[in-house]
């Protein structure tokens, strides 16, 4: 991200002075988005709240949701929990999002749920979410919620299922189709420290093993039962 920012600094020079657009407010979330992934919330905050003020001067709807999941998401990051599990929230009952930005909501949320134990919330979101991605077969958005529902596999003691959850989740990443932000990472750290409590390492891979394996489908039915 720190790579891109010379890039979209030299675009919101040039969009600026053409005046409040679409393509502006994109530029603004997105050079926020680069700035709180190198950790630089002082920077990452007005951005973001430019990037809204201009999305609801143009009547960006969509605009508007991907603001509040970018602030939720820097919230997050910094540590506020509940003020990410606020916005994004805010985000969902708008009635702003297209399906893919719900999908992504939910799953978000999902997290931040899990961050803060309540753990029958985030199966609830996860699950929701999890069919909506599903429904636009969005495969990474299917891997970073299903990862959240091994989570909530795990501690609620069903553990080598979560494992084999996480040999799914882990196979997809290891293909380089995509990578996990610090939302991800978070749940993702977790897990693996839920894992350690009761299995060997050899137990973990051996179920992992059989999680790769799985089809989307094999992955989705062990999650819901889970």
């Amino acid at each position: 991200p720190g790579e891109g920012l010379p890039l979209l600094e030299e675009g919101l020079q040039i969009l600026r002075p053409l005046g409040q657009s679409k393509q502006l407010a994109s530029c603004l979330r997105s050079l926020a988005v680069a700035r709180y992934f190198v950790q630089d919330f002082a920077a990452a905050r007005p951005l973001i709240a430019q990037s809204a003020s201009v999305a609801q001067a143009v009547g960006d709807r969509r605009g508007l949701a991907a603001a509040l999941v970018a602030s939720a998401e820097l919230e997050f990051a910094a540590g506020a929990v509940d003020k990410a599990t606020e916005q994004i929230r805010a985000m969902i009952d708008s009635g702003h999002h297209n399906p893919r930005l719900l999908a992504l909501g939910r799953g978000n949320l999902a997290a931040y749920l899990l961050a803060a134990d309540r753990i029958g919330e985030a199966k609830l979101e996860a699950l929701s979410g999890l069919r909506e991605a599903r429904a636009l077969g969005w495969r990474a958005a299917v891997v970073r919620i299903l990862e959240h529902l091994a989570l909530v596999a795990a501690l609620a003691g069903n553990r080598e299922g979560a494992a084999r959850l996480l040999g799914y989740t882990v196979a997809f990443y290891a293909a380089g189709a995509g990578s996990r932000e610090f939302t991800e990472l978070a749940t993702y750290n977790r897990l693996i420290a839920e894992l350690g409590r009761e299995l060997t390492q050899e137990r973990i891979a051996a179920l992992m093993a059989e999680g790769a394996a799985w089809s989307e489908d094999d992955a989705a039915d062990a999650a819901i039962r889970s």
